[in-house]
């Protein structure tokens, strides 16, 4: 009899300690405490200069960009690298090249690029690279410098 007692005691407590670890647990889990919110970011290098990402549900991503010193600059490529592969199909609104966005010297410009994939999910993070090419000012060569960007999809 007493053996069975322990054994029982034994059980009710464990049960017990297993419960409340799994009502903390859940707690844990619908605050969301697994799965915290990435805060939108781009970094990239002078003299192009990043200033804001934002990418919605409606597979639409609008991009902040200012240049300096340069006489004319513009995105060639836009890639979406995570959560899933795509690439930017807009064309260019003053009628150009359908992969070249043109950008504002020493004013802000927002790009508006609409992504070719399945579907976004709300909440879920993505991360990608933009290549931007640039003239400097009294400089006939190309240059090359590319854009990383991160966040949530809003």
């Amino acid at each position: 009899m007493k053996k069975s007692q322990a054994a029982m005691e034994f059980l009710i407590t464990y049960g017990w300690a297993i419960l409340i670890i799994m009502i903390v647990m859940a707690i844990l889990f619908s605050l969301n405490i697994f799965n915290p919110r990435v805060p939108n970011s781009c970094i990239s290098v002078s003299p192009i200069t990043c200033y804001d990402i934002r990418l919605d549900e409606s597979k639409t991503i609008q991009i902040v960009l200012s240049s300096s010193e340069t006489d004319e600059s513009w995105v060639s490529k836009i890639e979406i690298t995570n959560p899933m592969f795509s690439q930017c199909t807009q064309e260019n609104i003053n009628g150009g090249s359908p992969t070249a966005y043109g950008i504002s010297v020493d004013d802000k410009t927002i790009l508006f690029c609409q992504i070719t994939s399945e579907t976004l999910n709300k909440n879920s993070n993505f991360e990608g690279n933009a290549e931007v090419v640039y003239k400097l000012s009294g400089g006939s060569n190309a240059h090359k410098v590319n854009i990383k960007f991160s966040g949530t999809i809003e």
